[in-house]
């Protein structure tokens, strides 16, 4: 509201989720207070992970505490921003990145897909690099090819692509 990270929640079952202002406020990532001129409200959407290497080190950090180490990172990630206790997240590398924006009140936020996203980046919410501008199919065709051959590289998991229309 007005620019200030007033709520966070999980999708849930799609229609009801979880409140989890109190774990997102402690992820670095995200920014309690957005850049520039604020729309009155506005919701962004996106996905709370685990790099690699934070995983990789967390993990490492519980087995030498004697701790088991989690399986997936994704997994982990899920369960520590249901965590009840937000120091448990703060105690976890997690990162974000926005995919898109909910209900919106305020000036438009751009006319198509990656001017949203674009706009999103400005106000200092990361997005993610490997977003790309496809003008028609064989080039949206290439770029998920491109991903799928560059996914072993990246420093974070991805299910695959996704291709929107802009």
């Amino acid at each position: 509201e007005h620019g200030v990270l007033t709520g966070a929640g999980t999708r849930g079952d799609g229609e009801v989720g979880e409140d989890i202002l109190h774990t997102v406020r402690t992820i670095r990532a995200i920014p309690r207070t957005l850049t520039g001129e604020p729309p009155s409200w506005t919701a962004i959407r996106g996905e709370i992970f685990y790099d690699l290497r934070g995983f990789e080190t967390m993990n490492a950090d519980r087995v030498r505490r004697g701790e088991k180490a989690f399986e997936n990172p994704r997994n982990a990630a899920a369960g520590t921003v249901r965590q009840l206790d937000p120091s448990v997240a703060a105690s976890r590398p997690l990162t974000f990145f926005a995919h898109s924006h909910g209900a919106h009140d305020g000036p438009a936020l751009g006319d198509s897909h990656s001017a949203v996203l674009a706009h999103i980046a400005q106000a200092g919410v990361p997005v993610s690099p490997e977003n790309r501008i496809a003008e028609g199919i064989e080039a949206a065709i290439g770029a998920v090819e491109a991903i799928g051959a560059g996914r072993n590289d990246l420093p974070y998991e991805i299910d695959g692509a996704v291709v929107k229309v802009d």
